[in-house]
């Protein structure tokens, strides 16, 4: 199943569609990169079981080693927060974007439940159609607010602490649920391995 997805016959709403499609792209390419970092922060790992009591410690291999894992370390975070921003972003783009073409639609499928507030931000989206991971989505929308205002100490806002590769997969891997759940409340059927095939166009697990 291709993000970049238009159901025939229908041809409004295509910069919106584009914009959630690149924005996808981008999320996905920024955990790839997280990935990558995460494999060389875990290679890098011994240095953290050499006291400075230890002969290796201070050695060029300790030094050299040291740099690259802070190095790894500083990626892995960095690219896990674009992640998490861009999930955000394509999520409500996508949920517009199909909201738009459905309103376009005459006459419009009485059996699509648009609540005013449908496509306000993830947690909204959840609530209509993947209830169950409601508080993923609190998650997403929480962390969101620390990225982007770099507020910690309130209840909406989440400890930047938890960011790392694995964090921002299991946030996308709910995002990716949320939006083909999202598919088939519009009447478009994703592939029942759908995930399987997006993360292997990324190289990812």
């Amino acid at each position: 199943m291709a993000l970049f997805y238009r159901p025939s016959g229908q041809s409004g709403g295509i910069l919106q569609q584009d914009h959630y499609y690149r924005f996808a792209d981008l999320c996905f390419r920024h955990l790839k990169g997280a990935y990558d970092q995460h494999n060389e922060v875990k290679q890098h790992m011994w240095i953290k079981s050499i006291d400075n009591d230890n002969p290796r410690y201070g050695r060029e291999e300790y030094l050299r080693a040291m740099t690259s894992l802070n190095f790894a370390e500083s990626e892995e975070f960095t690219q896990s927060l674009a992640a998490l921003a861009f999930n955000h972003v394509w999520l409500l783009s996508s949920a517009n974007f199909y909201r738009q073409e459905h309103i376009r639609q005459k006459p419009i499928n009485q059996n699509v439940v648009l609540p005013a507030r449908h496509c306000k931000n993830p947690i909204e989206i959840a609530k209509v159609v993947c209830p169950e991971l409601t508080d993923d989505m609190k998650d997403l929308h929480d962390m969101r607010n620390t990225i982007m205002h770099f507020v910690d100490s309130d209840k909406k806002t989440r400890p930047l602490t938890e960011v790392n590769f694995d964090y921002a997969y299991n946030i996308t891997k709910s995002v990716w649920t949320v939006y083909c759940a999202l598919l088939c409340l519009y009447g478009l059927q994703p592939d029942s391995d759908s995930w399987k095939i997006q993360t292997q166009r990324y190289e990812l697990p």
